[in-house]
């Protein structure tokens, strides 16, 4: 059976001091790349649900995982 994960990164940073929060770091981690490290070993494939298709640019770091625009857009 495939397994995929999904994360979900198409919030507009409003309650977060208009930063991005999968962006943000602790202990020179970036909350995104320990979710996807962790996911890689869990699933087949990760998704990344952007907010538009604009906001996919940002995740050109991350070849492994597919970007798919929020249905809405």
């Amino acid at each position: 059976m495939k397994v995929t994960a999904i994360i979900l990164v198409g919030g507009q940073s409003k309650r977060f001091l208009g930063k991005e929060k999968y962006f943000l770091t602790l202990n020179n981690d970036r909350f995104l790349d320990r979710q996807i490290r962790i996911l890689s070993d869990l699933s087949d494939e990760i998704l990344l649900i952007t907010r538009d298709a604009n906001h996919i640019s940002r995740f050109t770091d991350y070849p492994q995982v597919h970007c798919i625009p929020d249905i809405r857009t």
